[in-house]
């Protein structure tokens, strides 16, 4: 009951706001719902950007196995020049005097649905039948009013995967990444766990393994695995990079520092750095949640 009240009353207040801009036409002119529709999409954004909203299979829990639908196996240049032709021979075979008369009649009687209809089944098309119930004042004093774009919430995510599966597809292999594990499981999991959905939120293929006891069996392995070098990171670093420095807004500032410093090294130091900083920073939220639970 408390939450349908205060729903109700956010409603009403809404409403009574845009009643005294003058009517709905008024705020659309004054371009007050588009921008409070792109307020609420921007933050809706943000938080899908520093996980604090999560998509599961986008921003959270890919699935990597899963495949694009097949494209539809219409010729749409085909279809549209056999529509093109099948609605010029219906033309053809109009009275176009008996079709000039109906959309005359029309034109006086401006919103008669019975002349609309007689017009079309005259052969008129939509647009003549608009055109005619048209005033030439009305249409040089028309409403003109910002234009309300359509967005998915996972637009930027399903973008960074096609970028990726543009890559794969162009050099017929995925951008793929060795996890250096160090030490045994319990030590190593949290942060392997977290690196590991983190890059195939942008569909990199990440080679985890059990752990390594010393560097030189992990590049023996990484050598044995046929690792490539990261120099192909540096194609879509920037994308996946950009979220991750949205993320990273919400560290402390000795955090922010620290990562600072960190993009300053090579390619390849950057890379591995910020993903073990970042896989620590997710490590201590976690504890800082137990703690608050406790």
């Amino acid at each position: 009951e408390t939450l349908t009240k205060q729903v109700k009353e956010k409603i009403w207040a809404e409403f009574q706001l845009i009643e005294g801009k003058g009517g709905i036409v008024e705020a659309l002119k004054e371009g007050y719902p588009q921008a409070e529709i792109a307020s609420v999409l921007a933050s809706r954004f943000k938080k899908l950007e520093q996980r604090r909203d999560r998509i599961v299979g986008s921003n959270m829990y890919p699935n990597m196995t899963e495949e694009r639908l097949d494209p539809r196996p219409e010729d749409f240049a085909e279809n549209k020049k056999l529509r093109a032709e099948a609605m010029a021979k219906y033309a053809a075979d109009l009275d176009d005097k008996f079709k000039a008369e109906a959309l005359a009649e029309l034109a006086e009687k401006k919103s008669c649905p019975a002349a609309a209809i007689k017009a079309a089944k005259a052969g008129a098309t939509i647009a003549e039948i608009r055109t005619a119930m048209t005033c030439g004042k009305c249409a040089e004093a028309a409403e003109s009013v910002e234009l309300i774009a359509h967005h998915r919430w996972s637009e930027r995510y399903e973008a960074l995967r096609i970028v990726t599966e543009e890559f794969k597809a162009k050099n017929d292999d995925n951008v793929k990444i060795f996890l250096a594990n160090m030490g045994p499981i319990p030590q190593h999991k949290a942060r392997a766990d977290f690196t590991t959905g983190f890059l195939q939120v942008g569909g990199f293929e990440v080679m985890g393994n059990n752990g390594f006891p010393t560097v030189d069996e992990a590049a023996a392995a990484a050598k044995e695995l046929s690792a490539p070098p990261m120099q192909p990171i540096r194609r879509l670093y920037l994308l996946w990079h950009q979220s991750f420095m949205r993320c990273c807004l919400r560290l402390p500032y000795s955090w922010r520092v620290r990562l600072q410093l960190t993009l300053r090294r090579p390619m390849i130091m950057q890379v591995s750095t910020c993903t073990f900083l970042y896989g620590r920073t997710a490590i201590r939220s976690c504890r800082h949640c137990r703690r608050r639970k406790g």
